[in-house]
This record gives structure tokens, sequence and C-alpha cells, in this order.
């Protein structure tokens, strides 16, 4: 499941992702997104990874992925938290191919995290 929020008064939204991923969970993080950055111009993006089940993602919901990277350069920094040593490779590879600031942290580092996207 995906589940996304945006820290109230801020840009950064925070999305925490464990096990399935549907459709739906890919609209309700778009619908933030899009809030934050029609709220504040810019957004600040902690993604949280736990255990990723990737035979029960949807097909239709790695569709809307590749939509929502589209919203990329509305992103200006992007933390990833994760122990996982295939996503902190995924997200160093996508930090250089993209605009955005990207940092991957450990999972005990949350508050690092935080702390370097305010």
């Amino acid at each position: 499941m995906l589940t996304s929020s945006t820290i109230e008064g801020t840009n950064i939204v925070t999305a925490t992702y464990d096990g399935s991923l549907s459709a739906e969970d890919m609209d309700a993080v778009r619908t933030d997104l899009q809030a934050t950055k029609a709220a504040h111009g810019s957004v600040r993006l902690l993604m949280e990874y736990g255990d990723i089940d990737i035979g029960r993602i949807e097909p239709e919901a790695l569709w809307k992925d590749l939509k929502t990277a589209g919203m990329l350069g509305d992103i200006e920094r992007c933390a990833l938290v994760t122990d996982s040593n295939w996503i902190e490779k995924l997200g160093a590879a996508a930090g250089r191919v993209t605009s955005v600031e990207m940092l991957t942290f450990s999972t005990d580092q949350r508050d690092e995290a935080l702390a370097w996207l305010s």
C-alpha cells in the first residue's frame, strides 16, 4: 500500500510504500503532489520504503507511476528513506538523470531526512 500526506504548513509530501501498489494509491499520491504544488509552487518529497511485494503491483499502478514521473520538475528535493540496497541504487541513478536533488537515508535516519527537506 502507498499512502501519502502533506505536512501542514509546508511543501513536504510524505509517501510511505509497503507491500502492494494499486492505481488508487497512485491517484492519491498524485493528488497530494498537485495540491502541494498549487499551494506552494514546489514540492519536497519524503519517500519511505518498507517491504515491496513486486507481485502485488497492479499494471495500471505502474502506468500511473510513469505518468507521475512527469511531475519531477515540480519536486525540488526528494529524500528516500530505506534499508533496501536496490532502492538506494535506483535513487542514486535517478538523481543523476533528473534535476531533483536526491539523498538516501536509512530508516533510522528519518528525522535527518525531514530536516534535510525543511
